[in-house]
């Protein structure tokens, strides 16, 4: 149930990963296995001869549902004061100061990620590295009844990247007004969740030390303890249709399917060429008025899929160029929105996708 919301509220800042609520260590760059719609992945083998590449997260590991509140208080020494009550936290702090992140769920099944985040660790070249895993992928999803009619079923693959971090907290409610807090010095409450610096290490020095109501908590690492290994928060898995590499598999899909949703009052024509195992495709969809959509439903394996819009009663057109619906959109969906109020002119603003080449 935790890692279905978790999954949820990541997918808010980045579509294609899955969320490791429990922070299992067995999620891995280049782990094959099988992964439930739910996010439960079950290794059953690993990829060979693959390289991976490193990036740095760009932003802090942050996340919590509507109803969390946060707060942070640091208290300062004070002489001839021994102990020192922490706003309504229920937590007191000795004379020498420090730092304390409260949480507050308002309701039950609300959660909260924070995590110091290290790195992104990713495949270099996926589709390469499946492609001469074939016969072991093969092999491995027979092992566990994923292959049908000699075709790898969907949701059995591997995982292509991973965000690992040095230190940070899952938590949920399973009831309202439940209360979390950490405590400790300045610096190491704030290396425990990331902020201080990205880089930072972990002192070890921090303590949960107040808890209300029912909370699922996973924390990394354990109180009191010194520097840990990194810990996977999240990951993206790569899936398959047959032999067709979906990169980023999310969930089951069928087709690919490109949709126009026309905000603006021009009218529009759309026509699509793209290559798939029977050749060459080319259709025309006409007909797209204001306030309208149209769906354009594709084969898994389309690729150099191009479509040039056009508008009634006036001249200039827009080319789209899409080479890889699978890898440059979510799940093979690609969605456009079509605007422009006469006397002005139209557009196509493509949403959520890597577009190859946009030509007016």
């Amino acid at each position: 149930m935790w890692n279905r919301i978790f999954t949820g509220l990541i997918r808010q800042s980045d579509s294609k990963q899955w969320g490791n609520w429990s922070l299992d260590p067995r999620i891995k760059v280049g782990s094959i296995g099988s992964l439930s719609t739910d996010g439960a992945f079950a290794p059953v083998g690993s990829l060979t001869g693959y390289e991976t590449e490193t990036t740095r997260p760009s932003v802090a590991w942050q996340k919590s549902t509507k109803r969390v509140r946060r707060k942070t208080f640091e208290i300062q020494p004070e002489a001839g004061v021994t102990q020192i009550p922490v706003g309504t936290t229920g937590i007191t702090l000795d004379a020498s100061g420090g730092f304390v992140v409260s949480w507050e769920f308002e309701a039950a099944s609300e959660l909260m990620s924070e995590f110091n985040v290290s790195r992104i660790e990713f495949i270099r070249d996926a589709a390469q590295v499946a492609a001469s895993n074939k016969a072991s992928l093969n092999a491995l999803a027979d092992s566990i009844g994923l292959r049908t009619a000699g075709s790898i079923d969907q949701g059995f693959g591997f995982i292509s990247s991973v965000v690992w971090a040095k230190s940070g907290i899952n938590a949920a409610s399973r009831t309202q007004n439940s209360k979390l807090s950490i405590s400790g010095k300045a610096d190491a409450a704030g290396k425990l969740l990331g902020t201080t610096g990205l880089q930072a290490a972990l002192s070890g020095s921090y303590a949960v030390v107040h808890e209300e109501g029912d909370i699922d908590k996973q924390i990394w690492p354990a109180p009191g303890t010194a520097d840990g290994e990194e810990i996977p928060v999240a990951y993206t898995f790569a899936s398959f249709e047959g032999d067709i590499l979906i990169p980023d598999w999310t969930g089951y899909i069928q087709n690919i399917v490109a949709e126009f949703r026309n905000a603006g009052s021009y009218v529009a024509k759309v026509e699509v060429s793209y290559k798939d195992s029977s050749g060459h495709v080319n259709e025309t969809y006409a007909g797209i008025s204001g306030g309208t959509s149209r769906q354009i439903i594709m084969p898994l394996d389309a690729s150099d899929v191009a479509f040039d819009v056009t508008f009634v009663g006036y001249g200039n057109h827009v080319k789209l160029v899409v080479p890889s619906p699978l890898r440059q959109a979510h799940n093979g969906r690609l969605e456009y929105q079509i605007a422009g109020l006469w006397p002005s002119g139209p557009e196509v603003i493509p949403i959520g996708i890597q577009i190859a080449d946009l030509t007016p």
